[in-house]
């Protein structure tokens, strides 16, 4: 049986097959957390919609600090004397706040691999 890197064939379908599932529920999971979007190349901000949209692919997004998403815990727990900064509350669902936690921790694994390398090579 051929080996690619050690592996066998049967391993390397198995661990793509995983990564396309992984990839679709992160997918599928994006479309259904309110249109929050988070860009790894400006881990300082996220974007919502703030106006109602009739067209999936015409959205208007705003570009808002990292520390209003989930910035009251979760669960629509704003404080009613406080404006929504996204439509529907979405950066206030429970769903938002993991997202920023799983979003944070990707951050925070990636800066540690770079460091790691900079250190082996540097």
């Amino acid at each position: 049986m051929k080996s690619f890197g050690g592996f066998d064939h049967f391993s390397v379908v198995v661990i793509f097959l995983l990564i396309l599932i992984v990839d679709l529920r992160i997918s599928e999971g994006a479309s259904d957390s309110s249109d929050i979007v988070l860009d790894e190349s400006r881990p300082d901000i996220f974007y919502c919609p703030t106006t109602p949209h009739s067209n999936k692919d015409k959205k208007v997004l705003a570009a808002l600090p990292m520390a209003k998403l989930c910035e009251y815990g979760g669960n629509n727990n704003r404080p009613h004397s406080t404006n929504s900064d996204c439509l529907n509350d979405a950066d206030e669902t429970a769903l938002a706040c993991d997202e920023k936690s799983r979003f944070q921790k990707r951050l925070r694994v990636r800066q540690s691999t770079e460091n790691l390398i900079n250190g082996i090579s540097g």
